[in-house]
């Protein structure tokens, strides 16, 4: 985690990694953005171990660290010793923070993804939605399209953020490979409904030929250059304020994958 007095501000670092470095995003600082940061560690502040029979309440999610009291300080700190343990969504949420600025310093980029990627094994972690939106973030940091399209291809993305995540894969020139277009399939349509890896080969194979393109990039073409274009991103840390590109192939792909489902499974509608 960044400590006060050793690493700078979010917003600070953001504005000297960002003229430092070619990081795909736009920055959206502004004057009135925060010379501080809430979510710095403070070694100044108190932290008091609680009575054994003191039940300490879970703080506030939209506190920092200075707005913790004594007593949730000491059980952040204790948790951050083995984050892979259950915790408080506050806690969750300022260790992913920390996180996610960590990954605009290219040189820790790596080490940063990999160990939100082992957050995801644990059963605590696994359906958090800003976990996976970080994860993104690192990829597209990368421009790592072959490690993002794997990972989507494990299956680790929510519904809702699966087509924003496909179409920085078509940003980034991946192809639909039938791994990939299986976990999709689950994500849609429930795992249920998909096909053994053959069908699923046979049809992407068939649907690209009726293309006459790779699904992803004809998917990315039916957009509109708005659509394409760099929107605010939503991460934990309020004052990283980025933008980046979030094409969503949801509604250009959803009804290519009923006409390969056809007579495979279900066909209701996504």
């Amino acid at each position: 985690v960044r400590v006060a007095g050793k690493q700078a501000p979010a917003a600070q670092f953001l504005n000297c990694m960002l003229a430092q470095h070619n990081l795909p995003v736009v920055n959206r600082a502004n004057e009135l953005s925060s010379a501080d940061d809430y979510l710095l560690i403070d070694p100044s502040l108190a932290v008091i171990e609680p009575a054994v029979s003191e039940n300490v309440a879970a703080p506030d999610p939209r506190l920092g660290y200075a707005g913790y009291s004594a007593q949730q300080r000491f059980e952040l700190l204790v948790w951050l010793m083995n984050p892979m343990e259950p915790a408080a969504p506050a806690f969750q949420q300022l260790y992913l923070a920390h996180l996610e600025t960590c990954l605009f310093e290219p040189n820790d980029s790596d080490d940063v993804l990999l160990a939100l990627r082992h957050l995801q094994t644990a059963a605590s972690w696994r359906a958090n939605e800003s976990l996976q939106r970080a994860i993104l973030l690192g990829y597209w940091l990368k421009q790592d399209g072959d490690g993002l399209t794997k990972w989507l291809a494990a299956g680790q993305m929510h519904a809702r953020t699966l087509g924003v995540a496909l179409g920085m894969a078509a940003l980034l020139a991946q192809p639909l490979s039938p791994e990939l277009l299986s976990s999709i399939w689950s994500c849609w349509r429930g795992p249920e409904t998909v096909p053994p890896m053959p069908v699923v080969t046979q049809r992407l194979l068939s649907l690209t030929t009726t293309l006459g393109e790779e699904p992803l990039a004809h998917a990315l073409a039916q957009l509109t250059d708005e659509e394409r274009q760099p929107k605010p991103w939503r991460g934990l840390h309020r004052d990283l304020r980025i933008a980046l590109p979030q094409p969503d192939l949801r509604t250009a792909l959803a009804p290519l994958l009923d006409e390969m489902a056809a007579g495979v499974g279900n066909m209701d509608v996504l």
